[in-house]
């Protein structure tokens, strides 16, 4: 198994926010064109921050360091400006 098969259904250039998460769905896995840190908001974190009335702005994070060309197999919620360097994210989900 790979990180491919969930068959994504389509990709989206990411934008970065530290006040509220630019789409409304998940991301399977993502793609980091320029290599940097990403600053980013699991699935996991989301679900328990809204069970707990969690604000968006206090939701914990992880930084991840991304090789350019490399992708991210988890499953993203948001990815926040502050603490991310890396450019030409591609989120996918489907």
């Amino acid at each position: 198994m790979t990180i491919f098969d969930s068959n994504p259904v389509e990709g989206r250039e990411v934008t970065k926010s530290d006040t509220a998460p630019t789409y409304q769905f998940s991301m399977s896995y993502l793609y980091c064109g320029v290599g940097g840190d990403i600053c980013v908001i699991t699935e996991a974190e989301r679900a328990r921050a809204e069970r707990a009335g969690t604000p968006f702005a206090s939701i914990p994070t992880v930084t991840i360091t991304m090789a350019a060309g490399g992708y991210l197999p988890l499953q993203v919620y948001a990815i926040k400006s502050t603490g991310t360097t890396a450019g030409d994210i591609i989120g996918f989900y489907g």
